[in-house]
């Protein structure tokens, strides 16, 4: 049990890859990162072996009529990319980001990981802060990419709240306790010989 700040969670980091590579496609780092990563999960190999055949990871490839069956998840991923780049200026962020996450069945890939309420609770605080951006200062798509780059290089962003499930026994060390409230409390001493 602990806490971390917002862009310091995994699933953080791996949006803002992901909306980097909306914005910026020509960036193959993150149009690469964002494939391999969660969201995607397109294996070294078969990405090696795109970028070879076809020399870049560019969202904006034709796709060849002939080309091989390993090569369909890239193609579908590359795909679901450029809509949402050709569409990110004409919808709202938080739209845009809704629509990446239900076309790669997102909420299903992060409720299966370790802490997925914690990671539920966090992109929908990410959809929230889009909203607040762009209701508040009218960010563009871009401005906001660029903004929580700053804001994770700040890290005061908090994690979003998540209500503990009442039962069971926590188990952790006294520096991740500090701070907390719990009715019953039980210390273990161990002392080696």
């Amino acid at each position: 049990v602990g806490s971390k700040g917002l862009h310091q969670r995994e699933e953080i980091l791996t949006m803002r890859t992901a909306l980097r590579s909306i914005e910026w496609p020509e960036d193959e780092l993150s149009v690469y990162a964002t494939l391999r990563g969660h969201l995607f999960g397109i294996m070294d190999e078969t990405l090696f072996l795109f970028r070879n055949r076809y020399r870049r990871l560019n969202i904006f490839l034709d796709q060849p009529e002939d080309t091989e069956p390993a090569m369909d998840g890239v193609w579908h991923s590359l795909g679901i990319l450029k809509a949402l780049n050709l569409t990110r200026n004409d919808v709202p962020i938080a739209d845009t980001i809704r629509r990446l996450l239900d076309s790669v069945r997102a909420h299903a890939i992060f409720a299966f990981h370790h802490g997925g309420a914690r990671r539920l609770a966090n992109l929908h605080r990410l959809a929230e802060l889009a909203r607040l951006a762009e209701t508040s200062s009218r960010m563009s798509f871009r401005e906001f990419v660029r903004w929580l780059d700053e804001e994770s290089d700040e890290g005061q962003t908090p994690e979003a709240p998540v209500l503990e499930q009442s039962g069971g026994v926590k188990l952790m060390t006294l520096h991740k306790a500090k701070g907390l409230e719990f009715p019953i409390v039980i210390l273990v001493a161990t002392s080696f010989v």
